[in-house]
């Protein structure tokens, strides 16, 4: 059994219709810790001909990727390592003259996994990468097929896997080197639409939406580029497709900040998601970064760890940086309190607010000095399993707003400033780091009171009941009579 200092040295291939990926990471109590990256843009699927033979040339360029990583991990033993082939080793009816020489390069099997076990796998990648705590629909648009699966906290309840890829239907339905038509998209969409309407009756009653793949992740960024915001929309969409059409590669690549070879799948991948999103009457979507490679690697987990990956996370942080645990605890107990207070009611920022106030010293393990702002910046640049993007922002934005001065925050939403606001006061009740001490707050008339304020801690309070103006809450210093 190879180990890494500290952990165990694990490694996840996915051999995907369009790219080869692999990951390479360290199991360390019961945490992953990624150490290196590498994907390779194969396209196997433009190998499959009409007989579902693979061409030589395909399986020449998937062998030499795989020489590539190779070098990764001949240092692992093979039940160290997790390799599977998707949707195009599943159709290929010659799969196995790739699949020989694979094993043989990378010292370990490869498996075919079915369309359904590709979904479920997916799906608990994206659960290792963030929070899923509601029903959930996740759309994952791959080279050679598009897996459909609905699931929640305890695991997948549906899944299918539809014949409708990026580089699929680019063979189908573009001109490769051409810029895209509308009669194209047209024609690709139908047929997305009419893939997902016979599987549509099964995925209903969710009530968050998420994207996990390159293509869903270079929509977003495309729509975000052109002025429509992170959520991809069917409005975002029909502007992408209208600039696609409208712009020459380099001048749409240019505006976007899409790379050449995403580029030339995004056509495809973009009609695929219009058809799902029309089907299904999806508002929106978030894009996310969890996939299948997370997914292997999640094997490689205690059993249950994925469930509270964010707890391990938030736990690994503390560990890591050194931080006293009693003391986050009391301000947790207080920020909880003081949110409730202040009507913090959305049960996915009192989560953030717990979080926040668990690592809000994290930054002291650099500095005493502004370790509010050492602590921001840690959470935003450190890989943190279980929180989305945006999740992560706003904790980092809160440890970096708890103390001193306040910005302009007018674009805040209200209960955000709420939870802020408890979070600040909640640490400034507890700088004498003692059980028992702290304020309490209490609604009075229009106001909020804070009360049981020890003599020397008045000037302090009323500073901080002035800074907190600026977040629209009134604040005095007094008793509840």
């Amino acid at each position: 059994m190879k180990k890494s200092k500290g952990g165990l040295a694990v490694a996840a291939i996915d051999l995907g219709s369009n790219s080869f990926h692999l990951v390479r990471a360290d199991q360390i109590d019961g945490h992953l810790h990624t150490r290196h990256r590498l994907k390779v843009r194969v396209q196997l699927a433009q190998g499959l001909d009409a007989q579902n033979r693979l061409d030589s040339a395909s399986i020449k360029r998937g062998l030499a990727a795989l020489e590539r990583f190779q070098e990764h991990v001949q240092d692992l033993p093979p039940e160290q390592i997790k390799v599977v082939g998707t949707h195009t080793l599943r159709q290929a009816v010659n799969a196995r003259d790739f699949l020989k020489p694979a094993a043989a390069i990378l010292g370990s099997p490869v498996q075919v996994i079915s369309g359904a076990e590709e979904g479920r796998l997916t799906f608990q990648g994206v659960a290792l990468t963030q929070q899923i705590e509601t029903d959930t629909l996740l759309v994952d648009i791959g080279g050679g097929s598009t897996e459909l699966v609905l699931g929640n906290a305890q695991g997948v309840t549906a899944v299918s896997s539809r014949s409708m890829g990026c580089v699929v239907y680019q063979g189908q339905f573009f001109q490769s080197g051409e810029r895209p038509q509308p009669f194209q998209f047209a024609q690709a969409r139908n047929e997305a639409r009419l893939q997902t309407e016979a599987v549509s009756q099964r995925f209903v009653g969710f009530q968050q939406v998420l994207g996990s793949s390159g293509t869903i992740k270079a929509i977003a960024q495309a729509g975000e580029a052109l002025g429509q915001g992170k959520r991809i929309t069917a409005q975002s969409m029909e502007l992408i497709e209208d600039e696609l059409c409208a712009l020459e590669a380099a001048d749409f690549q240019t505006q976007t900040g899409i790379s050449a070879d995403r580029y030339a799948v995004l056509p495809p991948g973009l009609a695929v998601l219009q058809g799902v999103f029309e089907q299904l009457n999806l508002e929106h979507m978030e894009a996310t970064e969890g996939a299948l490679r997370e997914g292997l690697l999640g094997q490689f987990l205690p059993e249950g760890a994925i469930t509270q990956v964010r707890d391990t996370t938030i736990d690994a942080l503390q560990a890591r940086f050194k931080v006293d645990v009693k003391q986050a605890r009391r301000v947790r107990r207080s920020a909880l309190s003081f949110a409730e207070v202040l009507g913090v009611k959305d049960p996915a920022l009192i989560q953030l607010l717990q979080d926040a106030a668990d690592v809000h010293e994290l930054g002291q393990s650099i500095s005493y000095s502004d370790h509010h702002e050492h602590g921001a910046y840690l959470l935003t640049h450190s890989d943190l399993p279980g929180f989305h993007r945006d999740d992560q922002t706003l904790l980092a934005s809160l440890v970096g707003l708890q103390r001193k001065r306040l910005p302009d925050l007018s674009d805040w939403p209200v209960e955000q400033c709420a939870a802020l606001a408890a979070l600040r006061l909640a640490i400034l009740s507890h700088v004498s780091r003692r059980e028992g001490s702290g304020v309490s707050l209490l609604p009075v008339d229009e106001r909020i009171s804070i009360t049981e304020v020890e003599p020397w801690r008045v000037g302090d309070f009323e500073k901080e009941a002035k800074r907190l103006r600026g977040l629209g809450l009134n604040l005095r210093l007094g008793s509840a009579g």
